[in-house]
């Protein structure tokens, strides 16, 4: 918990006094005459809402970036009714923003119930999915430089994570997929995204795939051998 400071008394009349200067400047300005006076009298609850809406905001604490990138990915989550407790997620790393988009994942919420959250008809046997890198400890992480896969259409997944471990990247996992389409979900509509950094199929030779079916978002595998028009590995910067 953040501990408040004390107001000095001198902080204290410097705020009276710039309050009453204030509604005297105001009172002028709007040329108020006595019945003017008294219809804003009238309206003392709306007028002393709209003088503490202005105090609130400018005395707000500034953002850091940060706090900013966390806040909004947690409204996403919250909106499409994820349980969780605000203070359990991190702050991401402000250098590593520099790298471009950055992704709070979902690491431990099962990934058929992700996909009800976020409206995705999920298709894959997950008996047979897995992973290819490893997860942090814990529920929530950050990704770092994550690219969409437009920069990959129409490389086959295999050829794609040949390409990222020339260029100090990865393929995205499943899990990542997944906070990549809830921070953009108009994404399908631009192109289907493979997610090259999982497996999935009885013989490991699938990577699970975002795409539209009857358009309905929804994830399934193909075989990772195969480039199909319209169709990018998203990665993200190993950091």
């Amino acid at each position: 918990m953040t501990m408040k400071t004390s107001i000095t008394s001198g902080q204290e009349k410097q705020y009276k006094r710039f309050v009453e200067d204030a509604a005297e400047k105001a009172r002028k300005e709007a040329g108020l005459d006595k019945d003017g006076l008294q219809q804003l009298i009238g309206k003392g609850g709306e007028f002393q809402a709209d003088i503490v809406a202005s105090i609130k905001k400018l005395s707000a604490k500034l953002q850091s970036e940060p706090e900013k990138v966390r806040q909004f990915q947690v409204e996403h989550l919250l909106a499409r009714g994820y349980a969780f407790d605000e203070k359990d997620i991190s702050l991401p790393d402000e250098a590593k923003l520099k790298l471009g988009l950055a992704l709070l994942v979902d690491y431990e919420t099962p990934i058929d119930r992700q996909c009800q959250l976020l409206g995705i008809k999920n298709y894959l046997d997950l008996s047979y999915h897995e992973d290819l890198h490893p997860k942090p400890q814990g529920r929530w992480g950050w990704i770092y430089g994550v690219e969409n896969g437009k920069k990959m259409l129409n490389w086959s997944p295999n050829s794609a994570i040949e390409e990222f471990g020339r260029n100090n990247r990865r393929g995205l996992m499943t899990v990542k997929g997944l906070a990549l389409y809830r921070e953009n979900p108009d994404l399908l509509k631009d192109h289907y995204v493979d997610l090259s950094g999982s497996r999935c199929g009885r013989f490991g030779d699938s990577v699970p795939g975002l795409y539209l079916r009857d358009g309905v978002p929804s994830l399934d595998g193909r075989w990772a051998g195969v480039r199909l028009p319209g169709w990018g590995s998203a990665s993200e910067a190993v950091v």
